[in-house]
């Protein structure tokens, strides 16, 4: 669907619209390049005090009613104004994913000539049959009645009961809410129940490993007094020999102690006879030499 220049009537509805609401509409548009044209090329860019494209939507939105409200600008078929507004409102529209899809898909081309200059006014056949085509996708839980109103209230269309009566027929937002989410209760359901039934799989499989625990769990105990019997065992020969053998190398020192203590008297016996002998033999000598001496005093006489 291509976008119609908006009539006079159309602007002189829009700028009566206060400026909040202005402002709301612009900022629903999420497309990046959109929100970087509405910036740059819609909204005024220089405001005192503040650096261009920095100020606040509160002061360049009013500004920018002001100049779409200018006698030269609702008159001109081709004002330079307008056409950036309706580039805005595309922008809106690619930024409305369902929204953006139903229209690509719907084709007003023949109200276009072969240069794309359109050829029919606003609120054409096709037109109207765009607002069709857009209740009965509500009627299907693609769009709802709020996001159809706001493209018909700032779009290039004229009031039209017979638009209206068919934006009341869609769809309000909390109803295809309440739909989707019944559509999707079956799945959601079935996942609950599968979920469920992996569950109790887990806790068979759980229960079933629990009792080979359990199996495992008296072998180990089993296995471990077996062990400790054995261990019982070997502690006991092993303390029998080692006392055998600490009693068999103790006797053996006391035979040794035995022994050195028995030398050490015969060593002490022997050095006490030497030293008596020793004695024994001095006294002898100097009785020899006494001898000796009264033997030569006989001589001379």
């Amino acid at each position: 669907m291509e976008a119609k220049p908006y009539p006079e009537a159309k602007r002189r509805d829009l700028v009566k619209k206060n400026k909040e609401d202005f402002i709301a509409f612009l900022e629903e548009v999420t497309e990046q390049a959109g929100r970087q044209f509405i910036q740059q090329e819609l909204l005024p860019s220089s405001v005192n005090g503040f650096r261009p494209g920095h100020a606040q939507p509160t002061l360049t939105v009013p500004r920018l009613i002001n100049n779409l409200k200018r006698k030269q600008e609702l008159t001109n078929s081709n004002s330079a104004i307008w056409n950036k507004f309706k580039i805005a409102w595309t922008a809106w529209v690619e930024s409305h994913c369902e929204l953006n899809k139903l229209l690509h898909e719907f084709d007003n081309s023949p109200d276009f000539d072969e240069n794309r200059k359109c050829i029919a006014p606003p609120n054409s056949e096709l037109d109207l049959q765009c607002f069709k085509t857009l209740l009965e996708a509500s009627r299907n839980n693609q769009i709802d009645k709020e996001t159809i109103r706001r493209f018909y209230e700032y779009g290039y269309f004229l009031p039209s009961n017979e638009i209206e009566t068919l934006i009341e027929k869609a769809l309000p937002q909390a109803e295809i809410e309440r739909q989707q989410q019944l559509e999707v209760l079956p799945d959601r359901v079935n996942e609950l129940a599968g979920a469920i039934n992996s569950l109790n799989l887990r806790i068979a499989e759980i229960a079933s490993t629990d009792k080979t625990t359990q199996k495992l769990n008296r072998k180990i105990t089993e296995v471990t007094k077996s062990f400790e019997s054995e261990l019982s065992k070997m502690k006991s020969n092993f303390n029998s020999r080692i006392n055998r053998l600490i009693n068999s190398r103790l006797a053996k020192v006391e035979e040794s102690v035995t022994s050195l203590e028995t030398q050490l008297l015969a060593a002490e016996f022997i050095n006490d006879m030497e030293k008596k002998i020793g004695q024994l033999d001095q006294r002898l000598q100097k009785h020899i030499e006494s001898i000796e001496v009264q033997r030569e005093g006989i001589n001379k006489a």
